[in-house]
């Protein structure tokens, strides 16, 4: 849970006598926090997603620096970084999102020890839209013979 590490040594002579001396760094009691809990979509619009989550029940003896968020389509196995926040936000939008996509989402905590485990949200989310879509920018006409 925590470890004991010798960061300096330091050596002096003063009239022909020794002093040496240890800087000890203790950390006993560490740890990374907990995961985050109940992530969810609190608002969601066609390129955007707003997430909520409730701080870690445990932040390893150490506060929790930031929230690290991820995100992923449906489709795919990648996890892309979204964005980062503070410590004492629990909330992130999300923006320049594909509408019509389902996508999952998973937020991490971080302190000085480390990363959590993640938080994800159970389910994708469907953002609303992507009708018409595919075609941004162009026109079509058909004609029937």
């Amino acid at each position: 849970m925590g470890y004991v590490q010798a960061s300096r040594f330091n050596k002096l002579r003063l009239s022909g006598y020794i002093f040496v001396s240890y800087i000890i760094e203790l950390f006993l009691g560490l740890d990374v926090p907990g995961a985050p809990s109940n992530l969810r979509a609190s608002d969601v619009h066609p390129e955007s997603v707003t997430l909520d989550w409730t701080k870690p029940r445990s932040d390893g003896s150490s506060p929790i620096t930031s929230y690290i968020i991820e995100r992923r389509e449906a489709l795919s196995n990648y996890w892309t970084q979204a964005g980062t926040v503070d410590g004492h936000r629990t909330n992130f939008t999300i923006p320049n999102l594909r509408p019509g996509t389902e996508y999952h989402f998973r937020v991490f905590a971080e302190n000085e020890m480390g990363v959590s485990e993640p938080c994800t949200i159970s389910t994708a989310i469907k953002l609303p839209g992507g009708a018409g879509m595919c075609c941004l920018g162009y026109h079509f006409r058909f004609y029937l013979l």
